[in-house]
């Protein structure tokens, strides 16, 4: 079976983010379906290829290196 990665998350506000990964299309508009049964209609679909709150500690990990190595660099000139 194909690796298929479905995270949902739900917002203090109540939005409700889904992300999917590894998914053929006709499997998303099942998944999209079955949400709809289950907690309402679908208001909005915006595709993100890197979603704000995708791994945002490897994210501020990542924003660290590359300040201190441009620290390093401006110090060596």
């Amino acid at each position: 079976m194909p690796y298929e990665d479905i995270e949902i998350r739900i917002g203090k506000d109540g939005k409700v983010y889904v992300r999917v990964d590894g998914v053929s299309e006709e499997r998303i508009r099942n998944f999209r379906e079955f949400l709809e049964e289950q907690i309402g209609p679908v208001h909005s679909v915006e595709i993100v290829r890197d979603p704000d709150w995708d791994r945002p500690a490897t994210r501020l990990a990542d924003e660290e290196a590359k300040k201190k190595q441009d620290e390093l660099e401006l110090e060596n000139g």
